[in-house]
């Protein structure tokens, strides 16, 4: 174990910086630590008499929250259009949160409606033709029990537009086709 003011190089105690270290412990833990000599003052002693840990902790915290000052009231816009909002882990509904503490809208409505957390297999399916950001339960919203009752509610309703596209084009054509005959039938 080295002793206070015991000078080495860095190669011989393992450190990535070439130079100089001398042997220090902090003035609020006594923790001891290898400080590079270029960050000793005049006097041999270190730029900072405290440990990184012990120097956290006397910074002033940031406000967070409400107090922060790019508060949004935490309600944000994610990327594929659905609104989030920020939970307190005192809430009720917290265990839905992500790793961020925030939580889709449209399963919070719908959570808050059941009174209870909504389980991580159930899905929430905005019905056909609203938007991503309107969640009124049960107007704009229902309940599914299992995602691949959604995919597949979602892929019938593509195939269904499909089929109705097709349709309508091929109608159009028949009466297209059907105004040429009749033309051509009065005029003889």
């Amino acid at each position: 174990m080295p002793v206070l003011g015991e000078i080495k190089r860095g190669y011989e105690i393992g450190k990535w910086a070439k130079g100089k270290y001398v042997w220090c412990s902090c003035i609020d833990c006594g923790k001891e630590r290898w400080v590079l000599l270029y960050h000793l003052r005049q006097g041999g002693e270190p730029r900072s008499l405290r440990c990184s840990s012990c120097m956290g902790r006397r910074l002033p915290r940031q406000p967070r929250g409400e107090r922060a000052y790019n508060w949004r009231g935490g309600r944000i816009k994610g990327s594929r259009g659905y609104m989030f909002i920020k939970l307190q882990p005192d809430d009720f509904f917290y265990p839905m949160a992500g790793k961020n503490r925030y939580v889709a809208e449209h399963r919070l409505v719908v959570a808050k409606a059941l009174g209870r957390c909504l389980l991580t297999w159930e899905t929430v399916h905005h019905k056909e033709g609203c938007a991503k950001d309107d969640n009124r339960y049960p107007e704009t919203l229902e309940l599914l029990p299992a995602p691949h009752i959604h995919n597949t509610i979602t892929h019938a309703i593509t195939r269904l537009r499909q089929e109705n596209k097709k349709l309508r084009d091929e109608n159009s054509k028949l009466k297209n086709h059907i105004n040429k005959i009749g033309g051509n039938l009065n005029g003889k």
